[in-house]
Formats: structure tokens, C-alpha cells, sequence
């Protein structure tokens, strides 16, 4: 089928398309209508988002208009760059003391608190004490369970606070029944015996969730679900009735959902649920902020890495427009280490920065612009 008829099948909007795979309305406009591809954009990594937009089947089949004559994006997107490791030689040539884009977070100095984080980290918070239905939606390497884990680390060691989370490793595969086995473990502890017949095992669950709340003990139960994305139908309606559970007018199980931006338009299709969740996106971070906060705790600077024209190639990769330089901190790092690791190759010595050249030669989004 067109790009057209599938969006036809599964109702999607040019606008909401658009917001799905990041461009704009007009760029999928012209895509469906005229068969024009937006400049650059990574045709190959446009069409599988378009799938996942338009499918839960990744295998569906979509015709896509040809591409035409002329200069074409190039086919490795900045988006899938895989994150290298530093060896010792680059990081000698470098000054730094250790790999700064390792994941080594152990203390909250170790994160950068950027515009935004904080905003996310209150929500969740505000979710939990309330008990209350949150979506935290980003794109991969946005930091979403970097702010998650945070939250963990202060609530999961409060005795009045349950943190219940599935352990089905493959979350396509998570089910209603999961999810009731995941919160009766988690407040009544992993020896309970659990009731085979669903009438009983359902009481056995209310029981559960009542019993965290009375009198004499007042806990907060949480049922946090990762990759939240891949939660099938049943299962997000199920999560309707596990949050509807209450005594009185008081909500017993705070629920938080974290996932891709495709767990917003599963969300959206389902008013039910979509209208008594709320969400909060993880926003992008400032590109020279984060990489100086990085080099940093590394014993270095970002004027040590590049040099002038080249941190402002390197930035410009970055820009949308007159916004300043925003990405996801899994991308920055992937770009930078590409970005060493070529300069590294080619013969560099100590003491050399990373130029224009070095950037513009780098995969993925088109070349920065020259200055006139």
C-alpha cells in the first residue's frame, strides 16, 4: 500500500504523522502528495519511522515514492550512530583521564541537571505522593531512565514507598496477568502464594492495595513499567482498572509509563485511558552545555576537544533554524567520539583539536554550513 492509503487504514493525520516521525506537516505533504522527500533527512531511517508510525507490524509493506535524481541524504542517519568506546590512545591524545560518555552516574553531581530535568523529575515525584497516572515519553538516549533512576534511588529505600516493577524481559510479551502477579509480589512479598482462579486472584490484588493503606500504615504503591511502548491494548486498559482502585475518594497505586514517542500515539487512540494520563516529554539538551559538563568530569574542556571553527561545525549539526543547539545526550556523545576517533585516525598528535573538516566528514545529518 501508499504511504497515503496506510495512513488512510490506520487514521493518522498528516499533522499527527508529521509530530510522529519529526518533520513537519507540509515536508509529509509533499512526500504523500508529490513524492518529494525532505532535504536533509535520512531517507532510509524516514521510512522506518514512517512504518512504526503507521504499524505495529514492523514488517508491513509500504510503497514509497523513488527517490529522485540529484543529491540524496546520506543513509547512515545521525539518529543510529552506535555509541563507540574510547580507547586509551584516543583518550591520551585527548588529556582525559577516563571515557567522559560512559553511563558511570553514581552520585547526583554526576548528572547534568539541564533545563527541563527537573520539571520531569517533579512530575514524577508529584505522581508518586499523589498517586497519580504518568507517561514520561522521549526518544532513545534522551535520559529518561537516567531521571528514573534517580527518582529509585530516594524512593526505593523509604519504607513507606512499594516500587513494583515487571520482570518479563521482553516487554511485548507483558500481559494483564503480569501485571497483577508484578503488584500482589511486590506488597505482599515474594513468598505469597498467588490464587489460580482470576475472580480470587483479583480480590487477592484489592486486598493487597487496601491493605497499604489504613490507619496504622499509610505506604505509596508504584507500578513503574519501562519501555512502556510495546504495552499492548489489554494491557493499557488494564492499567485503567488497576488506577481506579480506591477507598473512598483516595487512589491506592500511583502508575508511571516511560517509553517512546510511539507511546503517546498508543495513548491518544484510547481516550479512556489517554484522557486520565498525564505525560511529560524529556526536551532535548543544550549541545555545549552538556558536552562541557561531560569533558569536565573527565579533566578536560570542550576547547580542548575542538577548535573554534570546529566546535561551531560540531554545534551546527545540532541547530534547527535560530533555536540554539539542541540534541539527545546518546546522539552528542555518539557525534564526539566519532568525531575523536577520526581525528585519531588520521595521524593526529597531542595537543591537535578537532577542525571543520573532522566534523563535516562525519555521518549523518547534512554537513554545517560555511560561512560565506
Amino acid at each position: 500500500m501508499t504511504v497515503k492509503q496506510a495512513m488512510d487504514s490506520r487514521k493518522v493525520s498528516t499533522r499527527r504523522l508529521g509530530m510522529m516521525v519529526g518533520i513537519s506537516k507540509t515536508a509529509i505533504h509533499r512526500l504523500v502528495d508529490r513524492g518529494e522527500w525532505p532535504a536533509r533527512v535520512a531517507v532510509a531511517e524516514l521510512k522506518r519511522k514512517i512504518i512504526h508510525a503507521l504499524s505495529y507490524d514492523s514488517k508491513i509493506h509500504i510503497d514509497f515514492p523513488a527517490l529522485r535524481e540529484g543529491p540524496q541524504p546520506q543513509t547512515e542517519p545521525l539518529q543510529e550512530i552506535d555509541l563507540m568506546q574510547l580507547d586509551r590512545s584516543v583518550m591520551q591524545l585527548f588529556g582525559l583521564r577516563s571515557n567522559p560518555f560512559i553511563n558511570d552516574v553514581e552520585t547526583d553531581d554526576d548528572v547534568m541537571h539541564f533545563r527541563g530535568y527537573d520539571a520531569v523529575e517533579q512530575a514524577i515525584k508529584d505522581t508518586i505522593e499523589q498517586r497519580g497516572f504518568l507517561a514520561v515519553i522521549a526518544e532513545s538516549g534522551s535520559g529518561k531512565t537516567t531521571i528514573w533512576d534517580g527518582i529509585e534511588a530516594v524512593y526505593g529505600n523509604r519504607e513507606d514507598t512499594v516500587i513494583c516493577k515487571p520482570n518479563v524481559k521482553s516487554r511485548e510479551k507483558l500481559t494483564p496477568e503480569h501485571l497483577a502477579r508484578t503488584l500482589i509480589y511486590g506488597l505482599s512479598g515474594e513468598d505469597i502464594s498467588i490464587k489460580a482462579n482470576a475472580e480470587d486472584r483479583g480480590r487477592q490484588l484489592s486486598t493487597a492495595l487496601r491493605n497499604i493503606r489504613t490507619a496504622q500504615n499509610d505506604r505509596k504503591a508504584v507500578l513503574y513499567i519501562d519501555d512502556a511502548h510495546f504495552c499492548s491494548q489489554s494491557v493499557l486498559r488494564q492499567l485503567k482498572t488497576f488506577f481506579e482502585e480506591k477507598i473512598g475518594r483516595f487512589r491506592l497505586l500511583a502508575i508511571i509509563l516511560i517509553g517512546l514517542p510511539t507511546l503517546k500515539t498508543k495513548l491518544s487512540e484510547f481516550p479512556e485511558i489517554g484522557n486520565r494520563i498525564r505525560t511529560v516529554e524529556v526536551p532535548p539538551v543544550p549541545v555545549d552545555e552538556y558536552l562541557q559538563f561531560k569533558l569536565q568530569r573527565a579533566g578536560s574542556s570542550i576547547e580542548k576537544l575542538f577548535d573554534p571553527a570546529g566546535l561551531a561545525a560540531f554545534l551546527e549539526r545540532f541547530r534547527q533554524g535560530r533555536r540554539p543547539p539542541l540534541g539527545r545526550p546518546l546522539v552528542i556523545n555518539a557525534m564526539c567520539i566519532r568525531a575523536m576517533v577520526r581525528l585519531y585516525a588520521n595521524g593526529a598528535t597531542a595537543g591537535e583539536r578537532i577542525t571543520r573538516e573532522i566534523v563535516d566528514s562525519l555521518p549523518g545529518e547534512a554537513p554545517a554550513r560555511r560561512a560565506a
